[in-house]
Parts: structure tokens; sequence; C-alpha cells
């Protein structure tokens, strides 16, 4: 049976050609034969998965780029910009207390500043009689004094005999020649024109304020000059005219005789008058070192 299997798978019908279709035959290369798996299998392989290259991301560190063209812009002219305008203050509405105080303050600031100006002379001895016996009363008392002390020393001063109110004459002579020649020493030590404004200064605390505020006394001090009228009055007091007549009426009655006079009986007056005025220009410059202003003579 086996053998007769075996013919039947050889002898198998041969197939008949198949038509001439025109196609050329292609040589097919025969597939290699598939060797029969043995006992043994092969382990199958790894396969590594090829890992992508992670792409590099752009940045400016490659090839250098072409410089990119600046381009000149043109110069604008910058308008200058407006200042902001300052804001207005707004007074402040005081009230009358207010403003009185105020007023007030700024008085006492004028009275120190005119009183610094107006210089403050140096302490004199005493130089009368009288003045002498009342410092000496002054030092023997322990207790201070009272306003009764002068009365006590004017009783003692009527008192005194012919001797001892010498005696105190002759100290308070002293005391005098001494507090003129520092006087004298105080006042040379301020140039002429500081005296003069401490003068000035004296002249409106007189007005300001009660206290007594007499004028320093500078013999480098320049004079004022006198006018036509002035000569013309001293010499009709020089004349005796007047002699009996009170000044007013006096006064009175020269400014009528100024009146009445021509220009040529003014003259002579006049030209004195031109002249002491030279001579203030010339000492004021020389003393002040200022400039006097040249005025027009009055008539």
């Amino acid at each position: 049976m086996w053998g007769i299997e075996l013919w039947f798978e050889d002898s198998k019908p041969v197939s008949r050609p198949k038509a001439h279709t025109g196609r050329t035959t292609s040589t097919r290369k025969p597939k290699p034969a598939i060797a029969p798996e043995t006992a043994t299998t092969k382990a199958p392989r790894k396969t590594t998965a090829t890992k992508k290259k992670p792409v590099a991301k752009k940045t400016g560190l490659g090839k250098p780029k072409s410089k990119a063209k600046t381009k000149t812009k043109r110069k604008t002219k910058t308008k200058a910009k407006a200042k902001p305008k300052p804001k207005k203050k707004v007074k402040k509405v005081l009230s009358e207390k207010q403003v009185a105080t105020v007023a007030a303050k700024k008085k006492r600031s004028d009275l120190k500043a005119l009183k610094e100006i107006a210089l403050t002379p140096p302490k004199l001895k005493p130089f009368t009689a009288y003045q002498v016996v009342f410092a000496e009363d002054n030092q023997k008392r322990t207790a201070p004094v009272s306003r009764n002390a002068g009365l006590a020393t004017g009783d003692g001063y009527k008192s005194l005999s012919p001797e001892r109110r010498e005696h105190y004459n002759h100290i308070a002579n002293q005391n005098k020649a001494a507090n003129a020649i520092q006087y004298r020493q105080w006042i040379e030590s301020h140039t002429p024109e500081v005296i003069r404004k401490a003068n000035n200064a004296r002249k409106l605390l007189r007005r300001r304020e009660k206290g007594r505020w007499t004028l320093l006394q500078d013999d480098r001090s320049v004079k004022s000059f006198k006018t036509g009228y002035i000569y013309f009055c001293s010499d009709r007091r020089a004349s005796g005219d007047f002699a009996g007549i009170s000044l007013v009426d006096s006064a009175k009655r020269m400014g009528q005789e100024w009146k009445e006079l021509s220009a040529e009986e003014k003259k002579p007056y006049m030209d004195r008058q031109q002249q002491d005025m030279s001579r203030y220009a010339q000492e004021k410059k020389t003393v002040y070192d200022r400039n006097v202003v040249a005025s027009k003579p009055q008539s």
C-alpha cells in the first residue's frame, strides 16, 4: 500500500502549456529554502529601538547672522517743555487779634534793631557833687536802694559843711575830666559813618520811645550847610533890632522882610550859601566817603 501511495504522489499529470501572451518570462530568483526548525530554537534578538536625536533648538549661537542695517533716525527737535506756572499763594486772612500781635512783634524787633545801631555809650562816673554824695551813700547801704534814698541824700547834702561840699566838688570835677577823655576815646573807636547812623537811629527812637536819647557828640561829624535865609536871620538878630521881641514874633517879621527883598539884595546871602554848600560836599566826601547830590539853591 505504501508503494502505491508513493507512486501516485510522484506520477502527477503534466499540465498543458499556457498560451503565449507575448510577455517575456522573467527569470525569478528562487526563494531561499527555509531551514527546518531544529530542536534548539535560537533566542530572539533584542531589537534596540533607534533613539531619535533631539532636534537642537535654534539659538543665536549658530552661524553668525549678518548684522542688521541700522537705520539712521532723523534727529527731531525736542520741544522745550513749558515750565509749570507757580501756584498762587493764598493769603491767610488774619483776625484783628492776630494782626495786632504781628504788629506788636514787628515793633519790638524794629526797636531792638534801632537800639543796636544807636550804640550804648560807656557808663560815666558821677560828675556833680550831689551825684558823688549819692553814690557814696549807696555803697554804705546794705539794703536795696529805695525811692526815698534820694530824699535822704538831699537832706544830707544840704547839711554839708562848706569844707565837705568843696571836697565833693573837687571829686566831681575830676570825674568830669575823666569822663570827657573816656567818652572821646569811645567815640573815636567808631568810624564817623557809624556815629552818623547811630544818631539817625537815636532820632527815630526819640519819636517812638519816651526815653531820652541824646545825640552822640562827634567832633569829626560834618556840619550841614546854611541857607541864604539863615544867614539873613543871623545878621538881623546880630543887628539888635529885635531886642526884647519874642522869638515867634521876630521870626514872623524876618520872614516877611526876606520875601520883600529883591534878587540883587538876596544875592550876597545866596553866594554865602553856595560857598557853604561846596564846603559841605567836600567834607562829606572826605569824612563819610559819600557824594552829595547837587541841588538847586533855595531863594
